[in-house]
């Protein structure tokens, strides 16, 4: 729900009123009927309000099966590049595929319209990198991961533990070329309300739970 609200804000021309919580919270009610008083805010950066900008011009259940479709493909695709990574996962191949079909966080993925899967997608180019000891590579699949803060611990432990400065070039490269799209296409401004916002959802991390 707050996902497509924010792609249907951008798509709408709402830009500014993203991270005007009231005003969110009157967008989603209204994009989304039926919902009473199911209440999700906009505590995102706006690369994912952007991103999920095409999506917002469809009607809310064409977009979540759109979106469902793309999860799917995407955990399939780092499913498979993990297998043929692997000998003994390629060895395996028909178990190793149940295995991902039965994983409980993939079901409630799926069935929840969560934005993991292309975080996935960021650490399995991540693991790739570290095999292959490539390491602003490495550094730049953690830091894509900018649009979903929680995982930027994952991005620091790695430059901590490596100790390489390719790794830090590599992250903070990725997180400022997202940053620098979002405002590129959606203004500077809406980037100063999001990080005016951050501490709010810090000191109220419960209640955003």
């Amino acid at each position: 729900l707050q996902f497509f609200t924010a792609g249907r804000m951008v798509a709408d021309g709402r830009v500014r009123q993203l991270y005007d919580w009231e005003a969110f919270a009157s967008a989603l009610q209204s994009a989304v009927p039926g919902t009473g008083d199911l209440l999700f805010l906009s505590v995102y950066p706006p690369q994912v309000a952007l991103a999920f900008a095409p999506l917002g011009r469809l009607d809310y259940l064409a977009a979540l099966g759109v979106w469902t479709v793309i999860t799917i493909l995407l955990y399939a695709g780092c499913v498979w590049t993990l297998q043929h990574a692997s000998p003994a996962f390629r060895a395996n191949g028909r178990t190793w595929w149940l295995v991902a079909v039965a994983f409980a966080p993939f079901q409630q993925l799926t069935l929840h319209g969560q934005i993991a899967a292309p975080a996935l997608v960021c650490f399995t180019g991540a693991w790739l990198a570290l095999r292959a000891e490539r390491w602003w590579w490495f550094g730049a699949a953690l830091g894509s991961l900018a649009f979903k803060p929680q995982f930027g611990v994952a991005a620091a432990i790695a430059i901590v533990v490596s100790r390489d400065y390719r790794v830090a070039l590599g992250a903070a490269g990725a997180a400022l070329v997202q940053g620098a799209i979002a405002a590129g296409a959606l203004g500077p401004g809406v980037l100063i309300d999001y990080v005016a916002r951050i501490p709010v959802v810090l000191r109220s991390s419960e209640l955003f739970e």
